[in-house]
């Protein structure tokens, strides 16, 4: 969803990253207070089950003699993929307003 179904606003990436980000994941039109909350497909398993099997298979061969620092460095390279990609899409996912 791109545009507010009732006035019409366009969410900017600020307004999905905002979103992303917060503990009560809701999209929030900035002109007619409409909320939306998103709606859950098999694609979003989908791309984010590719993106965590690849960054594995990366890490994988990254041979680090202290194990703590690779697992932690494998979190905070792949939590931020997850969530721009989670983010670019926006135009193909589904919301329903609450």
């Amino acid at each position: 969803m791109k545009n507010c179904t009732e006035c019409n606003y366009e969410f900017t990436f600020s307004d999905r990253l905002r979103e992303a980000i917060s503990f009560k994941p809701r999209l929030k039109c900035k002109k007619c207070n409409s909320v939306y909350k998103q709606q859950y497909t098999i694609y979003k398993v989908i791309y984010s089950s590719v993106i965590i099997f690849i960054s594995l298979m990366i890490f994988d061969n990254i041979f680090l003699n202290n194990h703590i620092l690779n697992y932690t460095l494998y979190i905070l390279i792949t939590v931020p993929i997850l969530i721009i990609f989670d983010l670019l899409p926006h135009k193909f996912q589904k919301y329903e307003k609450l």
